[in-house]
């Protein structure tokens, strides 16, 4: 497995043009301690204040709207039908082309595979400047189509951010 270590991935993402985070279903509602995953999401929504980023969900539960990401930088299409948000989205992706683009893929499975998964390795295929750190317990192997391209970490979400975060605040000497 193509793996990669918490101090790598801090420096990706801090040096990422944009960074396109994932939330997928290890945060659903019933999966783990609602509290517990709320908390690790705004671990994460500070850890990436003042980045360019965008956050899309293929949960349908609501969570991320709960988390204090930048209003205009969340779309949950499963959660809620909004075509603002979707368009958002869109034109977000659209300008991740020749980019330096960074996905953190954050327990996703199989579900849902067309909101998430695929387009995102579609993504880094395409995009020469994309990297892809794919975290989940069950599913984060990475296809060989983009295995030079992607890193994976075979671990439960809320655990990768926890770990990214408190080691970020040590190496980093904290937050913006």
């Amino acid at each position: 497995m193509n793996t990669i270590s918490y101090e790598e991935i801090r420096k990706k993402i801090r040096s990422c043009d944009m960074l396109l985070i994932g939330i997928g279903q290890e945060f659903q509602e019933g999966k783990r301690n609602r509290q517990d995953q709320k908390k690790a999401l705004e671990q994460l929504a500070s850890f990436v204040k003042g980045l360019n980023y965008f956050v899309l969900s293929s949960n349908k539960d609501g969570l991320v709207e709960e988390i204090p990401w930048r209003q205009d930088a969340v779309a949950a299409p499963m959660y809620r039908e909004d075509e603002k948000a979707w368009e958002r989205y869109m034109k977000w992706v659209s300008y991740t082309l020749n980019h330096k683009l960074l996905i953190l893929e954050l327990g996703e499975g199989f579900l849902n595979p067309a909101v998430m998964r695929w387009p995102f390795e579609r993504m880094v295929m395409v995009n020469q400047k994309a990297e892809l750190v794919r975290v989940g317990e069950l599913f984060a192997q990475i296809p060989e189509e983009i295995r030079e391209k992607g890193r994976s970490l075979p671990i439960s979400a809320i655990s990768f951010i926890e770990e990214l975060c408190a080691s970020g605040d040590k190496q980093d000497g904290g937050k913006d």
